[in-house]
């Protein structure tokens, strides 16, 4: 049999029961219909999931993992890298300008390139996109 990978818990707007997630069930689109899986709701609902911290990275399993990766070690190195926190607040306050989305990959990758060093990372140019895109995952869920 094979396994789902879950990767959000989902509450009914009407019951609040527990629905969870799947890769499989995400589309490219930006709202996700769900129905309430308990035997008395059955309400049918939608959830936008940028707003609920899903991040659809596209078919491909190993993409989804390497910008899983990208936003894990983005979020430690915000944590301790005040330089790269003013870039980041920056960002937000421009709204995610390219420009600044930029400045930031790029001081990345300068600056903690070792981070960013894997077996399961793409070349450089690749790296840069990844990256950026996880960034603007991140910017999207909490601007």
């Amino acid at each position: 049999m094979d396994t789902i990978e879950t990767i959000d818990v989902i509450k009914c707007p009407d019951c609040e029961s527990i629905s969870y997630l799947s890769y499989q069930e995400l589309y490219d689109d930006e709202w996700i219909s769900l129905q309430c899986n308990c035997l008395t709701c059955k309400a049918k609902f939608q959830i936008n999931y940028r707003a609920v911290g899903i991040d659809i990275i596209g078919p491909d399993r190993e993409q989804r993992e390497i910008k899983r990766q990208l936003r894990k070690i983005f979020l430690d190195l915000l944590k301790r890298d005040r330089d790269l926190r003013i870039k980041y607040d920056q960002l937000i306050d421009s709204e995610c300008e390219e420009n600044k989305l930029k400045e930031i990959v790029k001081y990345l990758l300068n600056e903690y390139s070792p981070a960013f060093e894997d077996k399961l990372l793409p070349g450089r140019e690749e790296k840069e996109k990844y990256l950026a895109d996880a960034i603007q995952v991140l910017y999207e869920i909490d601007p």
